[in-house]
């Protein structure tokens, strides 16, 4: 937040019901910007979850979301993981 572009920037780490099985096993994420807050308020798109690079890469670590970002349903939109290419 102390980069100028970054300064109305939030990140949101979450993990749910799918985590570990129909989504990554760390979790997914959802960035959202501070003017998107209204009257303390602000609506989550979980079609705009997605999953970090280093879901997909070795040699990375994802961050790991609080235990308080859990959310105990099952989020079925947003990135889940993927399957490997048919040949």
């Amino acid at each position: 937040m102390k980069t100028k572009k970054y300064a109305d920037y939030l990140f949101i780490p979450f993990t749910d019901l799918t985590t570990g099985d129909e989504s990554y096993e760390s979790g997914r994420y959802i960035d959202l910007s501070i003017p998107q807050i209204f009257n303390n308020k602000i609506s989550l798109d979980f079609n705009k979850a997605y999953n970090l690079y280093c879901a997909n890469a070795s040699g990375f670590h994802c961050p790991i979301p609080l235990k308080e970002n859990f959310l105990p349903v099952a989020i079925k939109s947003g990135e889940m993981n993927f399957a490997a290419p048919i040949h």
